[in-house]
């Protein structure tokens, strides 16, 4: 595969285009393979400490363990062995001194008081809010979805209410400065 801007090319020799229709779907499965082979080997206490609580899209992962920091820190040097050495895996644990973390399109936190995860929809710091131009060709029904399907969003990511009507609030003024 050639690469290229308005001053090079470049030759791909290995790995898979970035972008292609098949990049996602290779990724997803490569990471599967890992997992399935490292979780069969794991011990039956650390299954415990795992279940339910890793997902994945794509290459972004999530896994919850409770319990103390060592425990968890235990956990993942255990869970690393399954990924060769130049995979990159970044760590966030929740502490103290950070008592959220992001993951994809969510934020995440644990309420002690309640002894609940705590999650609500969180923007990239780049987010720049650019919907279909309300004034384009399209059919109508287009542009009654996109907003509808940006307030449902909301709704699904978002598990209290302040959060919840923060960023509706976010999502309204969004959209009326795209002209909607």
């Amino acid at each position: 595969l050639y690469a290229g801007n308005q001053h090079q090319v470049y030759l791909q020799r290995d790995g898979i285009a970035t972008g292609s229709n098949l990049a996602t779907q290779l990724a997803n499965l490569t990471l599967l393979v890992y997992e399935i082979k490292g979780l069969e080997s794991l011990p039956n206490d650390f299954k415990l400490k795992c279940h339910k609580a890793m997902k994945r899209y794509i290459d972004d992962g999530l896994l919850l363990v409770k319990g103390q920091p060592t425990e968890a820190q235990e956990v993942l040097s255990t869970i690393s062995k399954f990924y060769p050495k130049h995979f990159k895996l970044e760590v966030k644990m929740l502490d103290v001194k950070s008592p959220t973390i992001s993951f994809l399109d969510l934020r995440l936190g644990v309420s002690k008081e309640e002894n609940l995860i705590k999650y609500w929809q969180d923007n990239k710091p780049l987010f720049i809010p650019q919907y279909l131009n309300p004034r384009s060709s399209h059919p109508g029904h287009i542009f009654r979805n996109i907003p509808n399907s940006l307030f449902f969003k909301v709704l699904l990511l978002c598990s209290d209410e302040k959060n919840y009507h923060q960023r509706l609030s976010q999502t309204i003024r969004n959209l009326k400065s795209c002209k909607y």
